[in-house]
């Protein structure tokens, strides 16, 4: 897994405010197109332009931030 350096509140901030990835009783939680996309658009704004960041190293970040959102709570 990558090395990753951001600030964890603006992580949460940005989970936060995409219900896609959290909010169960929303039907657009199963939807797994719009799951990537939110994941996408997070990587963005942590690491800048996901076009540079290789589909490996997007799929560590994601993961690293999910172990890292489940060890916050």
């Amino acid at each position: 897994m990558g090395d990753f350096e951001f600030d964890i509140d603006l992580l949460i901030s940005l989970v936060e405010a995409r219900h896609v990835l959290w909010d169960k009783t929303d039907d657009i939680y199963k939807d797994r197109n719009e799951m990537e996309k939110a994941w996408r658009e997070i990587c963005i704004c942590l690491q800048g332009d996901s076009e540079a960041v290789g589909d490996v190293q997007k799929n560590d970040f994601v993961e690293y931030c999910h172990n890292l959102l489940n060890t916050a709570d």
